[in-house]
């Protein structure tokens, strides 16, 4: 009865602490997703870059 009571008394505590854990990781696959959108946004950006200079290049190529 002693071991029930425990447990009872001990699963709020663990579920608050699985709780701040997943809080911590989806923080934290937050913070990832947003650093991995932001080098998309980037490296789209620099390909533009090098597509509208490949163009300038290869249009001055043509008669």
């Amino acid at each position: 009865m002693a071991a029930q009571a425990n447990s009872i008394l001990v699963l709020p505590v663990q579920w608050k602490d699985l709780e701040e854990h997943f809080d911590l990781t989806m923080g934290s696959l937050e913070k990832q997703n947003n650093d991995v959108d932001m080098e998309i946004k980037l490296l789209d950006e620099r390909a533009k870059e090098i597509e509208s200079k490949e163009s300038e290049c290869f249009g001055a190529r043509k008669y």
